[in-house]
């Protein structure tokens, strides 16, 4: 299984990524079947590297209120709050949301599997 400091980590390292502009990191973190779930709609793992990430921009990414759900020894479910800033077609947007994260084994390494984020209704 998966420590949840260790999973934690996999997110904050996904983030840094994104606010580095390390597509190579973002290519090597994702599951080759993976999937991301956001406003802008739902992207396999060429379409994030190809369609998504010249679009959007990170800013800021503050996790918070961390859950770990373990659905067997080769995969884990981290949910957790996020205070997300983002850059995209010129604006700057916040959002306050849930993002879910699904991480499965695959040899030796964890990788990306589902990434969805969620905002809050206020």
């Amino acid at each position: 299984m998966l420590p949840v400091d260790k999973t934690i980590q996999f997110e904050k390292s996904r983030a840094a990524a994104w606010m580095t502009r390390d597509k190579e990191a973002i290519r090597d973190q994702l599951h080759d079947d993976s999937v991301e779930i956001n406003i802008y709609g739902r992207f396999t793992k060429q379409q994030i590297l190809d369609d998504l990430f010249p679009k959007v921009q990170m800013l800021k990414f503050q996790m918070s209120g961390h859950k770990v759900l373990y659905a067997g020894p080769e995969s884990c479910v981290l949910n957790y709050r996020v205070d997300e800033q983002i850059k995209s077609d010129g604006r700057v947007l916040s959002f306050d949301c849930y993002v879910t994260a699904i991480y499965k084994k695959e040899g030796h390494r964890w990788l990306l599997l589902l990434w969805q984020i969620t905002p809050l209704n206020r």
